[in-house]
């Protein structure tokens, strides 16, 4: 369909990924524990229900008019069942307004790295919950899983497409939190084969559960983490040696699948982003939080793959509508131009963001943004 007719929300995010230029932008905000204030309850209600988070997201779509890519309800719901770490649950560790929170302590040694080598992911996984005292109801989860399917089946019978099938790791970053992050650097000096050995062991079941994960939600999107692995943390030299090989056979591998990354990027990216041109045209996503300069980001990669951001979590909570209105605005105009861009928030919309300055972006890209 070309621009100028009017598209679905599908149609729309279709045309955005293959760089090529939609009837408007498409727009994706990031909203989890916000919806929960927007219906009237707390984030502790948020995540101790799947059936709370979803009728708390259509409370929001519909009070904030509607948008064209959705955030997964649940995806709070199974970060904390799920994430091998030591998170903090609203309501029972934490405030009940508040949102979860990651306490980072050592939950790896080095001599894990072998322990990686010889057993795998999985084995190591489930070593690391172990170590947490933490554990995955197996006989629940794939009934949970239905369930979450069904509901994003509902939101795509509506014309409504979900926008990921969940969170995914790569080894540096699993290392890396595990470790604890001067730990981590330290092991980098000290053993940085043993870790790039580790790391390659960790690729086939880490693909496995990649796959498993966008099969049980029917899902074609991923998200691919990146956090530490940014210049805010790390040189391009070691992005190159610990980071892009791993990225690189994970998507490449994935993308011969059918399936598509969202590579959700925190921090910046600037001195990476010619790496991240060794990928097919309009094959993937590249979230970008407010650290990477978008226009950068477009100059290096908008010709072949979409970008998406960058509405920062500080304006939306304490900017005005006509701040981000203008902010907006000034995206659509540099970063619209030619296509590849859905326009969203800096990674997540905080939980205290102005409910007016959600749906300022949300109306400006709408208006705003038409080709």
């Amino acid at each position: 369909m070309m621009a100028g007719h009017k598209m679905t929300a599908a149609q729309r995010i279709e045309a955005a990924i293959t760089i090529t230029a939609p009837d408007r932008i498409p727009i994706c905000p990031q909203l989890d524990y916000m919806t929960a204030r927007m219906a009237g309850k707390t984030c502790a209600e948020y995540v101790s229900s799947i059936d709370t988070a979803n009728e708390c997201m259509k409370i929001a779509y519909k009070e904030l008019g509607g948008w064209d890519w959705l955030y997964n309800p649940t995806g709070s719901y199974l970060f904390i069942k799920t994430f091998f770490m030591d998170v903090k649950v609203p309501g029972l560790d934490l405030p009940e307004h508040t949102s979860h929170q990651i306490v980072e302590r050592i939950l790896s040694q080095p001599e894990d790295y072998d322990y990686v080598i010889k057993h795998g992911y999985k084995a190591y996984k489930k070593m690391i919950m172990e170590r947490l005292g933490k554990q995955i109801d197996v006989a629940l989860l794939p009934g949970t899983m239905e369930k979450i399917r069904t509901l994003n089946q509902e939101w795509e019978s509506r014309g409504i497409p979900i926008q990921k099938a969940g969170t995914h790791f790569i080894p540096f970053e699993i290392f890396c939190l595990h470790r604890t992050f001067n730990e981590f650097v330290t092991d980098m000096y000290r053993t940085p084969e043993k870790i790039l050995e580790a790391s390659h062991a960790m690729l086939p079941e880490i693909l496995d559960e990649i796959r498993g994960t966008c099969k049980l939600l029917d899902n074609k999107a991923f998200w691919l983490g990146v956090w530490r692995a940014s210049a805010s943390f790390i040189s391009p030299k070691q992005f190159e040696k610990f980071v892009h090989p791993f990225i690189k056979e994970i998507v490449m591998t994935l993308i011969g699948e059918g399936l598509r990354p969202i590579f959700h990027l925190d921090g910046n990216m600037a001195p990476m982003l010619e790496y991240f041109t060794e990928y097919p045209k309009g094959t993937c996503i590249m979230a970008l939080d407010g650290y990477t300069d978008m226009r950068k980001a477009k100059q290096v990669v908008g010709d072949r793959m979409c970008i998406m951001g960058d509405v920062p979590p500080t304006l939306l909570c304490l900017g005005t509508e006509a701040e981000v209105e203008r902010y907006c605005r000034d995206l659509i105009d540099d970063m619209g131009p030619g296509g590849g861009f859905i326009l969203g928030s800096g990674c997540t919309v905080p939980v205290n963001a102005k409910v007016e300055n959600v749906k300022t972006m949300i109306d400006t890209g709408k208006a705003y943004g038409r080709y």
